[in-house]
């Protein structure tokens, strides 16, 4: 399917004209806009700054007691029928179709946009979140480089927040860590003030150079370093 396929330098100059400075959509965002982040970078020279929707963030407060909320279980839930499953187009049109019917379940709910809003901030900032709180939303990747590997983060993140990366690194099959502890990999450092933050050194970078200097295998890295073995 693919031999005759335009490559990734074309499509992506073609998707950027598309787009423009449009808020995008996405089920499970993070993982699209890594590579869309990457392509960016490589291929235009510069940024990808839109916006967007996960409409997987959305579905965790329309649907709180669904164990799982991958596209076909919202279908489900929804009576939503996708005749082309794994088909781009098919699968687009039945996310915004979830989309719509979530979002005036969650109007509903929370009574307007700015208490919805506010359901992210209050309550949801990154430091009353819990690594006990995210659980996979797809199979693991076995190749990927975060595979099995335990990350704890510090700093604020630029390319999405602390969350969408816990979610993003358990969906590859990686373990997310509220703080540094003997088994952990990695360091993941926010790029918002990663050099002070080296020159500072918080609690969880002091602790992370004290394993260091034990022998322990942990290695501090950037946001962007995190991003791209996220990538593979």
């Amino acid at each position: 399917m693919l031999q005759s396929a335009p490559g990734i330098d074309r499509v992506i100059r073609e998707f950027s004209d598309f787009a423009g400075d449009s808020v995008l959509m996405a089920h499970n965002a993070p993982f699209d806009m890594n590579f869309l982040y990457a392509a960016y970078e490589r291929v235009l020279g510069r940024p990808l700054i839109n916006d967007y929707v996960d409409t997987l963030r959305v579905a965790r407060r329309a649907f709180p007691e669904l164990q799982h909320r991958r596209l076909p279980d919202l279908c489900g839930e929804l009576g939503v029928v996708n005749d082309h499953e794994h088909r781009a187009l098919s699968d687009v049109v039945v996310m915004v179709t979830c989309y719509g019917s979530m979002r005036e379940m969650v109007l509903e709910r929370y009574g307007s946009e700015e208490s919805y809003r506010k359901s992210f901030t209050h309550g949801g900032s990154s430091n009353s979140l819990k690594a006990s709180e995210i659980s996979a939303e797809c199979d693991a990747d076995e190749g990927n480089p975060l595979y099995r590997m335990h990350c704890a983060f510090t700093g604020k993140m630029t390319k999405m927040v602390r969350r969408d990366a816990m979610q993003a690194l358990a969906n590859v099959g990686g373990i997310p860590e509220d703080g540094v502890k003997k088994d952990t990999d990695y360091l993941v450092i926010g790029n918002d003030g990663f050099r002070d933050a080296m020159k500072t050194t918080s609690g969880k970078i002091k602790k992370a150079q004290q394993n260091q200097l034990k022998g322990l295998p942990i290695q501090i890295i950037s946001e962007n370093t995190f991003l791209e073995l996220l990538n593979g």
